[in-house]
């Protein structure tokens, strides 16, 4: 039997998961659609104009990922898991009030202790039924943040993180890293320029995402001094090269106004790139609303 055959039969096998590609959905319909079904194992990366809502758009991906019974790892280097934790209540909160503004909370005034104060019970009652919607799934939601990390949050480390949670529980998550250039030193490897760490990085998470079949989504600074009024391009990422070489998917959030945002398809590995993406964002609720969505109550 000659290997074209072999590998045929075993893509025919459904039960034969090294073979098959399977696309887990964003939650949002119109990028779904591009991305022929979801993320696919690999390295997926998102970039983001200032104050686009690059972390908030992520944490909503993953929250909906999480809903649909997919196992989220979230590895934070910026924010403390309790900040996060306050974002996806607050997003919660935002959904459950069918986007009424007067019946949701900020992530801020979730934090703030004076702000708190002033919530009445029936306030108390929103936020605990949308703490309890959350609740649902939130064993499938793994938050790691500098406090809650045994070590530096290396990339060695989040390797060897993903390869004991595989092997304690027999589950393959998708990985959430916010973001690629504060990625802490290898052990072993201190003297790394800034573009070696991140060629070091890149290639030991895309070692990971290819070893479990699994998508790794990495949030990405970029060059400010790189784009304009157009938007973000591939070259403006920083540590471009490697970044373009090893994606699958590259992705770039463009904030046009107060709530309007342009996503853009920069690279799809296995298909057409170049395409945008219309949403609507409220940043007070760290939440993305495609354009085709009713409109949201203010």
């Amino acid at each position: 039997m000659n290997s074209i055959t072999s590998t045929l039969l075993k893509m025919k096998d459904k039960k034969n998961d090294n073979i098959l590609i399977e696309k887990i959905p964003t939650g949002f319909s119109n990028l779904d659609s591009i991305l022929g079904g979801g993320y696919q194992s690999g390295l997926h990366f998102v970039g983001a104009t200032p104050s686009a809502g690059k972390t908030a758009f992520v944490l909503q991906v993953m929250r909906n990922m999480a809903q649909s019974g997919k196992e989220c790892i979230f590895f934070s280097l910026e924010m403390m898991e309790a900040i996060l934790v306050s974002k996806l209540l607050s997003m919660q909160s935002f959904i459950d009030s069918d986007g009424d503004a007067n019946m949701s909370y900020p992530s801020n005034f979730l934090l703030d202790s004076k702000s708190r104060m002033k919530l009445t019970n029936d306030d108390w009652a929103r936020i605990f039924l949308s703490s309890e919607h959350i609740e649902k799934f939130s064993d499938r939601i793994h938050i790691i943040d500098n406090d809650t990390a045994t070590k530096s949050i290396s990339s060695d480390y989040i390797y060897n993180s993903i390869n004991e949670f595989v092997i304690e529980t027999g589950k393959h998550p998708v990985v959430f890293i916010d973001y690629l250039q504060i990625i802490a030193q290898p052990e072993r490897h201190y003297f790394l320029s800034d573009k070696q760490m991140i060629d070091y990085n890149i290639s030991k998470l895309r070692q990971l995402a290819f070893l479990h079949h699994i998508p790794v989504i990495l949030i990405s600074s970029v060059n400010r001094e790189s784009y304009d009024n157009s938007g973000i391009s591939i070259q403006s990422f920083k540590g471009t090269g490697d970044i373009e070489y090893s994606a699958e998917t590259m992705l770039s959030l463009n904030r046009l106004d107060f709530n309007r945002i342009d996503l853009n398809i920069l690279k799809r590995k296995d298909g057409i790139s170049g395409q945008t993406l219309k949403y609507y964002f409220f940043p007070e609720y760290n939440f993305f609303s495609e354009h085709t969505c009713k409109k949201i109550k203010m």
